[in-house]
């Protein structure tokens, strides 16, 4: 082998050049006397870690948390949030007297039959329509706690939202039973009146059918209430019960859902004939929000179903 410092011949075992005295297990020392650098940078940038991966929840609180915090930051839920606070800031509470009057005459009942009756009824709806807007108010800012809440990340979740929208529903509850109460009686006397006209007249009257059927859809629509708010406050029950113990519950919630969107299906077809007068973004939004309603309804439910064999599974594996 040949030295690499100064090219003379030395055995292949030498440690050092008989020559020049170079250590021949060291790379060779340029004439300059600098020691070679086999890289040229003296400061070469270091090399970025990798970012880490996200882990994935390990516990069942953990994972029930990041779920729920992606359903209430879905897109439909914020669809359901902003079109339910904008329908509030417009100020729609309409008088359900109109209606009335409209089913009245749609089945044939001549309006002096009613007018003194209902007249009363529908001036008191006009006085409370301002009233009768809190509880939408209230309920649009629930549904934004709850989202605020789910935005925290836990430990553990408000039910405050839900008990506000419970008290609510108990409260509307007795509000339908009252003013379907008060409907009822307002039409027996209309009823009444017709029957004294009737016989002190001596003739036939032709509305008195029509009040009949008008008497007998009061009391099935207000029937179909009481049932439709016992649903809602067993579903609330059941979305309060999941936030305090992380249980999936979804009862009476596929119910609840379907009808706010047959109901929110009837009132987009009313708004439909409406639209002919002119355009109405409160008409449009009252019809909107009830099937947001029922479709988000519907959602928490599926996602429910969901959760109940991996909170199974993840709790096994857990013990």
């Amino acid at each position: 082998m040949f030295c690499p410092n100064c090219g003379s011949p030395v055995p292949d075992n030498a440690s050092f050049c008989g020559k020049c005295g170079n250590k021949l297990n060291e790379e060779p020392t340029p004439a300059g006397g600098a020691a070679y650098n086999p890289n040229p940078n003296p400061n070469p940038a270091p090399t970025p870690a990798p970012a880490p991966a996200p882990q994935e929840p390990q516990t069942w609180d953990a994972y029930f948390l990041m779920r729920w915090k992606d359903f209430l930051s879905s897109g439909l839920v914020m669809t359901l949030l902003c079109c339910a606070t904008l329908l509030q800031l417009l100020g729609a509470a309409a008088n359900p007297m109109e209606s009335v009057y409209d089913v009245l005459g749609a089945i044939g009942v001549p309006s002096y039959y009613y007018r003194d009756a209902l007249g009363g009824v529908s001036t008191m709806m006009n006085s409370f329509k301002l009233i009768a807007m809190v509880p939408g108010i209230l309920t649009v800012v629930s549904l934004w706690l709850m989202f605020v809440d789910a935005r925290k990340g836990g430990p553990r979740l408000s039910t405050t939202g839900m008990t506000i929208i419970q008290v609510l529903q108990i409260i509307g509850l007795v509000g339908v039973c009252l003013i379907f109460g008060i409907f009822l009686i307002a039409l027996l006397a209309a009823m009444s009146e017709m029957n004294s006209y009737r016989s002190y007249y001596g003739y036939s009257s032709s509305g008195s059918s029509g009040m009949g059927v008008a008497i007998a859809i009061v009391i099935a629509i207000g029937a179909l209430c009481i049932f439709f708010y016992a649903k809602i406050l067993s579903a609330i029950k059941s979305v309060k019960h999941t936030l305090t113990t992380f249980t999936p519950c979804y009862d009476s919630m596929m119910f609840v859902g379907v009808l706010s969107i047959i109901g929110g299906s009837i009132a987009a077809l009313s708004a439909l004939s409406m639209l002919s007068y002119g355009f109405s973004l409160s008409l449009i939004l009252g019809a909107a929000v009830p099937i947001l309603y029922g479709v988000v309804a519907i959602a928490y439910k599926n996602l429910m179903e969901e959760l109940v064999p991996v909170r199974e599974r993840m709790l096994k594996g857990q013990n």
